[in-house]
C-alpha cells in the first residue's frame, strides 16, 4: 500500500535517514574496520518498528483509511447479491466433503465381507461428515434354506421422515412445557443401500446430499451411532468400579488415556451408566455365588436350613440360614 507523506513530516524523514547514514559511516570508518554489529545482522530480525510522531502517525492511518474506503467503492451491486445469495447450508455441506478423502466415501460398487465391516464402514464417513447414520430398514430373505437371513439394509440419515407438530392450542398452558431432545426431521433423502449376493456385501445406492446443515467436529462424536466405549475401556471401568472409584475420577483416568477429554467419544452419563451396570452385574453374581453354596452345604448335610427375605421389590432384604448343629 502507498502511504502519502504529509509536507510536514517530509523533513522528519529526511533527518532520520541522514541520522542513519552517518552512523553506519562512523561504524565502518572506526579502527578501518567493518564492525560486525552493524545493522545488517537485524535485517532477519521480526523487530517492531518504532513509532512516529503522533501527527505523522495519524496521517499514515487517515490514508490507510481512504484506500479502505476506495476498496469498500470499488464494491458492486452484483458482488452484494452473490454474497446474499450464497447457501450456508450448502458451503457447510462442500467443506465437510472436502475434509474426507475419496477413499472414505462410500460409491456404488464397493463390496465388503459381512453387512457389519459394510455398515461400520459408512458410519465412519457419517462421522467424518459429521452426521449420524441409522439402519431404517433390511429385508430379510424368503428362501428356506437361509433361515431368513437379512440380504438388503437400507442406511439413512438420522434426520430421514417428516416431523410432525402438535396441534398448537390457543389458549397457553399454565404448566411449562418439559424439554425434550426429539430430533426434528427434515425429510433428508441421504441413503445408502447396501445388498448380499453369494456371502459379498455390495453398494447399490449411495445418495449423500443433505437438505439440512450437518454438526460439528465436537458434536459428531456425540451421536449415537458414534458413541464408542472399547473392550479395554469397559474393563478398565469394571476394576475400577471393583475398588470403588468414583465415577468422575474415572472419566478422568479414561480421558488420559485417550489423550485428554475432547477425545473420549462419550460422555460422563455413559460412563455413569455402564458403571451401573457393573453393579447390577456384581449383585446378581454375589446371589448366585451365595445360593450356590447353600445348595453345597444342603447336599453335605441334610440338617442345613436357609431362607432369604425378599422386598416388595423382589430384592434381597434378609437371608437366615442355620446348620444342624445349631439347631441342636
Amino acid at each position: 500500500m502507498t502511504t502519502d507523506v504529509a509536507p510536514e513530516c517530509e523533513s522528519y524523514y529526511r533527518e532520520q535517514a541522514q541520522e542513519s547514514d552517518g552512523e553506519d559511516e562512523e561504524e565502518e570508518n572506526k579502527d578501518h574496520e567493518t564492525n560486525p554489529w552493524d545493522k545488517s545482522i537485524f535485517a532477519s530480525m521480526n523487530l517492531e518498528p518504532v513509532q512516529l510522531d503522533t501527527y505523522c502517525q495519524d496521517h499514515e492511518i487517515e490514508s490507510g483509511k481512504t484506500d479502505n474506503q476506495q476498496r469498500v467503492a470499488d464494491i458492486t451491486e452484483e458482488d452484494i447479491e452473490i454474497f446474499l445469495e450464497r447457501d450456508p447450508i450448502e458451503e457447510q455441506r462442500n467443506e465437510a466433503i472436502l475434509e474426507i478423502e475419496k477413499k472414505n466415501i462410500p460409491e456404488i460398487g464397493m463390496r465388503f465381507n459381512s453387512s457389519y465391516e459394510a455398515q461400520r464402514f459408512c458410519n465412519e464417513y457419517s462421522y467424518m461428515a459429521r452426521f449420524s447414520l441409522v439402519l431404517a430398514s433390511s429385508y430379510h430373505t424368503t428362501s428356506k434354506k437361509r433361515k431368513n437371513e437379512v440380504t438388503k439394509i437400507t442406511l439413512r440419515c438420522n434426520k430421514y421422515g417428516k416431523h410432525y407438530d402438535k396441534d398448537e392450542d390457543p389458549i397457553e398452558s399454565i404448566v411449562p412445557e418439559r424439554q425434550t431432545s426429539i430430533l426434528a426431521k427434515t425429510g433428508c433423502k441421504v441413503a445408502i443401500i447396501i445388498k448380499e449376493t453369494n456371502g459379498i456385501w455390495t453398494i447399490t445406492s449411495a445418495h449423500l446430499e443433505h437438505n439440512h446443515g450437518l454438526g460439528t467436529n465436537s458434536e459428531a462424536k456425540f451421536f449415537r451411532t458414534h458413541k464408542y466405549m472399547s473392550t479395554e475401556e469397559k474393563a478398565m471401568i469394571r476394576t475400577l468400579k471393583k475398588v470403588n472409584i468414583p465415577t468422575r475420577n474415572m472419566v478422568a483416568i479414561l480421558s488420559y488415556m485417550r489423550g485428554g477429554r475432547a477425545a473420549l467419544p462419550y460422555d460422563d452419563k455413559d460412563v455413569a451408566n455402564y458403571s451401573s451396570k457393573v453393579g447390577r452385574e456384581r449383585t446378581m453374581n454375589d446371589m448366585t455365588q451365595v445360593l450356590q453354596f447353600f445348595s453345597e452345604k444342603q447336599a453335605e448335610n441334610h440338617g442345613f436350613y436357609y431362607s432369604i427375605d425378599m422386598d416388595g421389590s423382589n430384592k434381597v432384604k434378609n437371608i437366615f440360614w442355620a446348620d444342624a448343629k445349631a439347631r441342636e
